[in-house]
């Protein structure tokens, strides 16, 4: 009650006094993060520790909360911003902080706070360097002569700091641009292009701890390292893949430079693109080879656990199309195809969110059921117990259906449907 009072009455003394009290007795998981009474120093900072905890132990619906919380006004929202800067300086694992700021600043880019993660980011110093990444941000599409700011600026013997590049939007543009099946960079601007993604990709900086005093830093050493081999790399890469369908006679090389973390994400965005062409699985479903660009794809998921979710994404939107320019029985073995990268995902670590996927498309009831049939039998031949609760709950409604396994049982329960219904009897599910 004093929750909702609170909202219609914003500004009485009593009900604020109320909230802070409830704060100060230790229940502050209790007030909501929508309530305007976090705008209150003090009780925000309790709820911002208490909600930052519960994203930490990983609590359902705790970062949709913490943003919640943190964009109830521009205030908190610098608040915010200031809390983690500094966090990600002084606690150990601190970097891990900035994933949950991206996540956040991309579930708020309707809204207009650029020039304060820029300012955070220490941009300040460089304003035309602030204004351009802001402008190709704000526009969604990429300026030469923008780009011609940026590059001279990070250029020079004393370039703004690589937090200035490092946004998802920026960063996603030059991918885009760069990895296109289409590119449309006038031939004098790439090399620009490559060495701004090759920057933020591959230059490290050390900074001092922030200054009690004025929370200032000053930064003191660059590692430009790798820079040029993840440049030099990143060009032999884009020739490759501008081969298109002949890129499979350079598979050895592709997967030489799939190490590198950027190379990987722009050939997601590349392969996402080319197979997506009509006739590109037109031959695929009857030789029921492999193509190479899904290869890639595999690879990609071996050595990039932090790329497991685009990949399922881009496999999830494949094993969606209607493919109308193929036979029925061909795309039943494409998706069976797409599935079975979806298995190489749960070898490789990715394995709630593939199981509910999969879980969530057999309810649609519009698939043919021996797609999933396939997808059971296939991983039941990768996985062993002990199963967590988690995945029993997800995969033992496919598994027991009747219309999916039962052609696939035998009498004598040796098989392994069998097998994995009798293990999941050992498991408490709730």
């Amino acid at each position: 009650m004093v929750y909702k009072l609170v909202e219609v009455h914003r500004d009485c003394l009593m009900l604020n006094f109320a909230i802070k009290s409830i704060s100060d007795a230790g229940f502050q998981s209790e007030i909501p993060t929508t309530t305007t009474a976090v705008n209150q120093m003090e009780v925000f900072i309790r709820v911002f520790d208490s909600t930052m905890g519960r994203i930490v132990d990983g609590a359902p619906g705790a970062l949709s909360d913490f943003t919640k919380l943190i964009t109830n006004g521009e205030c908190t929202y610098l608040a915010a911003q200031m809390i983690m800067s500094s966090l990600i300086h002084e606690c150990p694992g601190g970097m891990n902080l900035v994933k949950i700021m991206q996540d956040v600043n991309e579930s708020i880019k309707d809204h207009q706070t650029m020039q304060t993660q820029l300012s955070i980011a220490k941009g300040a110093a460089w304003p035309k360097v602030m204004q351009a990444v802001a402008s190709m941000v704000a526009k969604k599409s990429l300026n030469p002569a923008d780009i011609q700011i940026l590059f001279q600026a990070y250029s020079s013997a004393d370039p703004p700091p690589v937090g200035l590049l490092r946004f998802k939007g920026f960063a996603e543009l030059l991918i885009e641009s760069l990895f296109s099946t289409d590119p449309k960079i006038p031939t004098d601007h790439r090399p620009k292009y490559i060495f701004l993604l090759s920057y933020m990709a591959a230059v490290f900086e050390k900074w001092s701890v922030p200054s009690k005093k004025d929370h200032t830093q000053t930064r003191l050493d660059i590692f430009k390292e790798d820079l040029k081999f993840t440049q030099e790399s990143l060009r032999k890469i884009l020739e490759m893949s501008a081969k298109g369908n002949d890129v499979v006679s350079e598979l050895p090389a592709v997967f030489n430079f799939l190490k590198f973390g950027v190379i990987s994400l722009g050939m997601i965005h590349w392969i996402g693109k080319t197979v997506k062409e009509p006739s590109y699985f037109k031959f695929a479903g009857e030789s029921r080879n492999t193509p190479a660009h899904l290869i890639i794809i595999d690879e990609i998921a071996t050595l990039h656990p932090t790329l497991h979710r685009r990949i399922l994404d881009l496999l999830v939107e494949l094993f969606e199309a209607p493919w109308p320019q193929l036979d029925v029985l061909i795309r039943l073995e494409l998706q069976k195809m797409f599935l079975d990268r979806m298995i190489h995902l749960v070898s490789c670590g990715c394995v709630l969110p593939v199981l509910g996927y999969v879980r969530s498309a057999y309810a649609k009831q519009d698939t043919d059921v021996s797609v999933f049939r396939h997808f059971v039998l296939e991983l039941l031949d990768v996985i062993a117990p002990p199963y967590s609760v988690a995945l029993v709950k997800h995969l033992l409604p496919l598994v027991s259906d009747n219309a999916v396994t039962g052609m696939l049982r035998h009498a004598d329960g040796k098989d392994p449907v069998s097998v994995f219904l009798e293990d999941c009897k050992n498991v408490d599910v709730v």
